[in-house]
């Protein structure tokens, strides 16, 4: 258990007869020798502002004062010594964010879009808003196929007014040509228009 003693005074900064804890020191001396080494050989700079912050206050330094001391906002420094004084917590207690698809989803759009070809990442947003009553971002929908293996190929330019027929009228010709001259044993030279 902590104990806190409660001191009533006037600052500047702070509203007149504000109610301020002062921490009294509530570490034992293995306490504190165990939470200095941990923070010698801490690599994460949060976890150590952690461990500095409870170093300060069982110094006795106020909130304020160790925020000022560390850079960082008051309501920072009361988390942090909330979460030390619930459950000794020292670490980010960061759990991630929630599944942008569940895996029925994923499976489905991973499908879809296997057998679709979109040429827009807005167009597969409104396939998701529309299939799945999901809203999410472009950026989310980016990472989303980045993370499954999906990636982006510029579609390559094809004339707008091809005939179908024509091209295979050509492509016949070609073919005969070159088996005719292959026949022969004669070479198919090719021209074009570029002059060294």
């Amino acid at each position: 258990m902590i104990y806190t003693q409660h001191r009533s005074f006037s600052d500047k900064t702070l509203k007149k007869n504000a109610k301020i804890i002062i921490m009294n020191k509530y570490l034992t001396k293995e306490q504190r020798i165990e939470l200095i080494a941990r923070h010698k050989l801490e690599r994460d700079k949060r976890v150590a502002d952690r461990i500095k912050t409870v170093l300060f206050l069982d110094d006795g330094y106020s909130r304020h004062k160790i925020a000022n001391l560390l850079f960082l906002h008051v309501d920072t420094v009361c988390e942090y010594v909330k979460a030390f004084e619930s459950t000794g917590r020292l670490e980010p207690d960061h759990k991630g964010s929630e599944k942008t698809l569940e895996d029925e989803e994923t499976k489905e759009l991973s499908d879809h879009l296997e057998s679709k070809i979109y040429t827009k990442t807005k167009d597969i947003k409104a396939h998701i808003k529309e299939t799945f009553e999901k809203d999410l971002s472009l950026s989310c929908i980016r990472d989303w196929l980045k993370n499954n293996d999906f990636t982006f190929k510029k579609p390559k330019i094809v004339p707008a007014n091809t005939d179908p027929i024509v091209q295979q009228k050509f492509i016949d010709h070609y073919e005969q040509v070159m088996n005719e001259a292959a026949a022969l044993g004669e070479p198919v030279l090719f021209g074009d228009s570029v002059h060294p």
